[in-house]
């Protein structure tokens, strides 16, 4: 005789809540998985009823690197029990949720497969009953799977739209913004500036019917180079320190939420040949939106020489007489009349420019009168120092 075949109906695999809430899960319960089974004779005998065992197992997350649940009594993801019938109904079994989970946004996918267990055999001669070894209806599906949806603020396709948006700008202590020039903000360079701060506001304000929905796992990364060094942000502890600044902004930051950030950054490479210091921000979440982009705050820094210009001899006088003569008559210096010295005396405060620019120091004097003649010659500059004076246009007459 050819051995029993087992049809498996009343395949009941169901999770309560279909859509688990995180605030409402304890330790001992968050979701309850319950199978029911019940079985009959392909060959339609009302009266077959041998007592089979169904081994069953059930995986959650088994695609996730740790998963985000548990069975409860065991650490494991992973549940494997027995069932028995014509006597077993239903079975249940609680999954927990573990604590800190930070994707709430995709669904638990939980698994569930069987197969029969089967009796031992013992050898007996002659013919025997082959009804205590029946065997599973291969045309039949041994597994199943569901999807255990996190409670989420988004649409009816489940699916998160948001619309996170950034604006930032570099501020004083007293949280003023510095100045702009031409739109980009600009820092006077001064050796004592140890410290810069950046205000940073995000927003997932609603601008349209299907964006401003959860963001989860909201973060901003924040990319600084070398001649800055975070040393703080407030609120405390929202951000932590490493290769770049991480901040966890919300899981999920929700719709029309706001968040400020202040970072303190330490000037440790702001020097005299810094022409700019460039921050980048990148918004990042696991909800869809597509017009995600590098923020770039961006600060000039501009160098004010502190100069002062003096004249040595303030007041000089001089008397023009005798009779006009042309240029051409003039054979020695003492020819020309009186001399008249200047005596221009620049200085600077703060750091050396050294290789960076140069200060011009620029004069007029009366150079000739209405009909031509030449009022004051300039007879040589002098500058102190390895520096020298040329004007062009060679009005030097030596």
């Amino acid at each position: 005789r050819a051995r029993p075949v087992i049809n498996i109906l009343d395949k009941t695999f169901t999770v309560t809540p279909s859509k688990v809430d995180p605030a409402q899960c304890t330790p001992k319960s968050c979701m309850t998985v319950t199978l029911c089974f019940s079985y009959n004779q392909s060959a339609g005998d009302p009266n077959y009823s041998e007592r089979i065992t169904l081994r069953y197992t059930l995986e959650a997350d088994k695609d996730r690197h740790p998963p985000r649940v548990r069975f409860s009594g065991s650490q494991s993801a992973t549940y494997t029990g027995d069932f028995s019938m014509p006597d077993t109904r239903c079975q249940s079994q609680e999954l927990l949720l573990l604590d800190n989970v930070r994707d709430k946004l995709h669904p638990i996918v939980l698994s569930m497969n069987y197969s029969l267990l089967e009796r031992p055999r013992t050898f007996q001669l002659g013919p025997h009953s082959l009804d205590a070894f029946p065997v599973l209806n291969q045309d039949q599906s041994h597994e199943n799977e569901t999807k255990i949806e996190f409670q989420k603020e988004c649409g009816s396709d489940n699916q998160c739209y948001s619309n996170l948006q950034l604006q930032s700008s570099f501020v004083t202590e007293q949280n003023q913004p510095l100045p702009r020039v031409n739109g980009t903000q600009v820092l006077q360079y001064s050796r004592d500036v140890r410290k810069l701060h950046l205000s940073i506001n995000i927003t997932n304000v609603p601008t349209a019917p299907w964006n401003g929905e959860d963001a989860h796992e909201a973060l901003l990364n924040v990319t600084v180079p070398p001649s800055l060094l975070p040393s703080s942000v407030r609120p405390s502890g929202a951000c932590t320190f490493g290769d770049t600044v991480l901040c966890e902004l919300g899981n999920p930051f929700k719709r029309n939420q706001r968040a400020e950030l202040t970072i303190t950054f330490e000037a440790i490479g702001i020097v005299l040949d810094t022409r700019e210091v460039a921050v980048w921000l990148d918004l990042s979440t696991q909800s869809t939106q597509e017009d995600l982009q590098p923020v770039l705050a961006k600060l000039l820094v501009d160098y004010s020489i502190q100069s002062s210009l003096s004249i040595a001899s303030a007041h000089i006088q001089s008397y023009f007489s005798g009779t006009v003569v042309g240029e051409s008559a003039m054979e020695q210096e003492q020819d020309v009349g009186s001399p008249l010295t200047f005596d221009f005396q620049v200085t600077t405060k703060g750091e050396s420019l050294g290789t960076l620019g140069t200060i011009l120091l620029g004069f007029e004097w009366p150079y000739e009168i209405p009909n031509g003649k030449w009022l004051l010659y300039p007879t040589g500059i002098l500058v102190s120092g390895n520096d020298t004076c040329h004007p062009p246009g060679g009005v030097i007459n030596p």
